[in-house]
């Protein structure tokens, strides 16, 4: 099978996977179905099943059943590296894609929407566990990612709950003890009529995108309850409002220009409210996408990754973590085995295929990185004159370059309260083969709103210093900060402080042309740079 591609979308409810042969894009089919459940199951002794056979061995065990196991993984450099190190284990060619790049590429490839230069599009992806948005932009080396946003709590399955919380306001009052044997259950018995409950949910979700009413069976009360699309409507409004306030964001930061178009990706973006709030919140009508949930896994076949003299994918020097991630989730089938990166290699195996380069669509935030030397009150960099670069051999010549901050996520708090900032574009850090670094903070915001006002985190100047990168991390030494550091609340700076290093290792994600890095308090996401000629 030489010259096929194929491309995998590995989504919170299913997997995705489009094959190409001589140029044509064809879905992988399973059991008939283009879309395999993302399910995982896991029988006492640990071994695993997937997709529709997970779904039916929950029938007999549903303790051992995770129905949505992407939803509970923290997507730091070291877990995407295991995902990519169990798709090596099946592939001999693995490149991993965002989403937002591959949904662009396929508008571009086959939706015949032609973006005209430094025009932009909007990719709207609202998928079952959760939803990104995306400017992307026709640059002149092609389509890039210029901003994005995501909302880890955010998807189909949110709009699932409040269903299920409307008919739980309706029910529980009619007969408590029973109700609390759906919300709650402890029995098989019961944990299959919560688990026929929330399936039939889905179900007549689904149902309302293309009519206005539907009747939903509820499971234990064993009878029926109509529901119609403005009911769905109104409970679902709350949630696709944080979509549409973070598209509004994402638009203001790729500098607020009005989008060529607005592309609706992921099985949750059918529900016509999505549209209607788009539309008025952006004065573009948007596109939805024939069959959405194709979209990423085909676009990630027509986006040609840049190629560059570099380490491999996986960086030389950065093994992979043995410890593997628990699943947590709140649902009664509660799965307390540690088995989410072997789940990553049984849904891989089950798209095997020979002689094959795989393309894995990832979200463009999954990979959470950065700036090294960056510490809770500290976000600069000062340039320094770097000596006649001298190459050492524990650097990973994956990360070494400069890279712009695309998406930097750090913690701060207020009056006590844990709270992320985001912001974009906020500096450069650049790399050297002598094991140098630097980073500069241009002053761009890192922005939360708490209690309904604006506060934001505001960095200039630099940190200097050294850095090695063993075991999948960065680690720095011998830093040098010299900058400010402000928190403004309303525009009112509330405190005005020195820049200062932290010392924290960073885990860190290389591949191509993005960078991620983690700490316990920030998530910094990197994009290359040309080289200086």
């Amino acid at each position: 099978m030489r010259g096929v591609r194929l491309g995998i979308d590995f989504g919170t409810s299913h997997t995705v996977a489009m094959l190409t042969v001589d140029g044509r894009p064809t879905p992988l089919l399973f059991d008939g179905s283009p879309l395999l459940p993302s399910a995982v199951w896991a029988d006492p002794a640990g071994r695993l099943v997937v997709g529709r056979d997970a779904w039916h061995a929950a029938q007999t065990d549903p303790a051992g059943f995770e129905p949505s196991p992407k939803r509970h993984i923290a997507w730091a450099g070291p877990r995407r590296q295991r995902l990519e190190a169990a798709a090596r284990s099946v592939f001999p060619d693995v490149t991993l894609v965002s989403e937002p790049l591959a949904a662009a590429s396929y508008v571009v490839a086959r939706a015949g929407t032609r973006i005209p230069p430094g025009g932009q599009v909007i990719v709207y992806d609202f998928g079952a566990g959760t939803f990104d948005v995306s400017v992307v932009r026709a640059g002149a080396d092609g389509l890039e990612v210029v901003a994005t946003e995501g909302l880890d709590d955010t998807g189909g399955l949110d709009v699932d709950a409040a269903i299920v919380d409307l008919l739980g306001r309706a029910f529980e009052a009619r007969d408590p003890a029973l109700w609390q044997r759906l919300s709650a259950p402890a029995t098989r018995t019961d944990q299959r009529a919560r688990r026929a409950l929330w399936d039939g949910v889905r179900t007549g979700k689904e149902i309302l995108s293309r009519t206005t009413s539907t009747v939903l069976h509820v499971p234990i009360f064993d009878t029926e309850a109509p529901l119609g699309r403005e009911e769905l409507d109104e409970v679902a409004r709350p949630i696709l409002e944080r979509t549409i306030d973070a598209t509004r964001r994402v638009l203001e930061h790729a500098g607020g220009d009005t989008p060529t178009g607005v592309f609706l990706v992921g099985g949750a973006s059918r529900m016509p409210l999505a549209a209607s709030l788009l539309h008025q919140a952006l004065g573009v009508r948007p596109t939805l996408l024939d069959q959405p949930e194709l979209v990423v896994a085909e676009g990630a076949l027509h986006t040609s990754p840049k190629k560059r003299a570099a380490a491999p994918v996986i960086a030389q020097g950065a093994p992979i973590p043995t410890q593997m991630a628990q699943i947590k989730t709140g649902n009664p089938a509660r799965v307390r085995r540690q088995w989410w990166p072997a789940a990553a290699a049984a849904v891989a195996v089950v798209l095997v295929a020979s002689t094959i380069a795989i393309a894995l669509a990832v979200r463009a935030d999954d990979d959470r990185d950065t700036p090294l030397g960056a510490g809770p009150s500290s976000d600069v960099a000062a340039p320094s004159t770097s000596p006649t670069p001298t190459p050492s051999s524990d650097l990973d010549q994956c990360v070494l370059g400069t890279w712009k901050h695309a998406k930097y996520t750090i913690e701060n708090h207020i009056d006590g309260v844990p709270t992320r900032f985001i912001g974009f574009g906020t500096g450069t850090t650049v790399y050297r083969p002598d094991g140098t670094y630097e980073i500069t903070y241009n002053g761009m915001p890192r922005t939360a709103q708490v209690g309904g006002l604006r506060w934001e985190h505001i960095v200039k100047g630099g940190i200097t210093g050294h850095f090695r990168t063993p075991d999948g991390r960065i680690v720095a030494t011998g830093q040098t900060a010299n900058g400010t550091n402000l928190l403004l609340e309303d525009g009112v700076v509330r405190t005005d402080t020195a820049l200062t290093a932290s010392s924290e290792p960073a885990e860190y994600f290389c591949s191509g042309d993005s960078l991620v890095l983690h700490t316990s308090f920030y998530d910094l996401e990197l994009a290359r740079q040309p080289a200086q000629a």
